[in-house]
């Protein structure tokens, strides 16, 4: 509690902070401010109180309104929105990565509900996939979409994470999560996007049998997987739009070109 902290005189500033949440309340049966805090400035502005009595005076003086009495609010009940300004800061970072953490949940179960959409739509009396039923290209392109989703949100977590963990200046802010929001929100609705197209393209398969624009499957062994993918990287460019043989015929030809230094030049001493 807040008066043994005070006590031990181990916190040298305070603030006000809101309650976490409603269970919170119900669950040491405190009654709501008048006046909330989200609605005042002061408290918004997180100031900090040398001492918890200045945070006191401030509920008692613009959160608590003139015509309740002023034993309906005691010191105890108004010590559950003072709180040492360490013990805040920490509290702020959590509930920030926590409302980032509730945004991603929803946005990964929505693209899993909209996964499983699209498997049921296609499905036999035996919940299977008909094997007729090729893989659209544009299902490919949406499990990318997928996969850069995850991956943005695996750096954003671990940066939450730094910024919780650093006992340094400056911490997790509104911003920085307002950054990881819009990560979020880009990569998530490009994955839905994609996922709804590859749904459109996979019931034209399955209602026309039409296979134009699907991936098709057949067995290779390791020799011809590994040529394949060999031709993949040799093809594509690398640098200035340059692929590896182009690369190499350019540098042969400067090498072939430059001025072949004599051998008086490289031995000056030797006659």
């Amino acid at each position: 509690m807040l008066q043994d902290r005070e006590k031990l005189g181990l916190e040298s500033t305070y603030a006000i902070r809101e309650l976490p949440h409603k269970e919170y309340a119900k669950l040491h049966k405190i009654s709501v401010l008048p006046s909330p805090i989200g609605q005042c400035d002061i408290c918004e502005r997180a100031r900090y109180y040398s001492n918890a009595d200045e945070a006191f005076e401030h509920l008692r003086r613009d959160h608590i309104s003139k015509t309740d009495q002023p034993s309906h609010y005691s010191r105890t009940q108004l010590s559950h929105w003072v709180m040492s300004s360490q013990l805040a800061n920490v509290e702020e970072k959590n509930d920030l990565i926590v409302e980032y953490l509730s945004a991603l949940a929803l946005r990964i179960e929505a693209l899993r509900s909209k996964a499983i959409d699209i498997r049921n739509s296609v499905a036999n009396e035996r919940d299977e996939k008909p094997s007729e039923y090729l893989l659209p290209l544009s299902l490919v392109k949406a499990a990318e979409k997928i996969l850069q989703t995850i991956d943005t949100c695996g750096y954003s977590v671990r940066e939450m994470h730094n910024f919780d963990k650093a006992d340094t200046m400056p911490s997790i802010s509104r911003n920085e999560l307002k950054t990881h929001m819009n990560l979020l929100s880009y990569f998530g609705s490009a994955a839905s996007t994609a996922l709804s197209s590859a749904r459109k393209e996979l019931m034209i398969m399955a209602h026309t049998g039409s296979h134009r624009g699907a991936v098709q499957n057949f067995r290779s062994t390791p020799e011809v997987t590994l040529f394949i993918c060999l031709i993949h990287l040799w093809s594509r460019t690398i640098s200035q739009n340059l692929s590896v043989p182009d690369l190499y015929r350019e540098n042969l030809s400067v090498m072939v070109c430059a001025p072949f230094t004599s051998a008086r030049e490289l031995h000056p001493n030797k006659t």
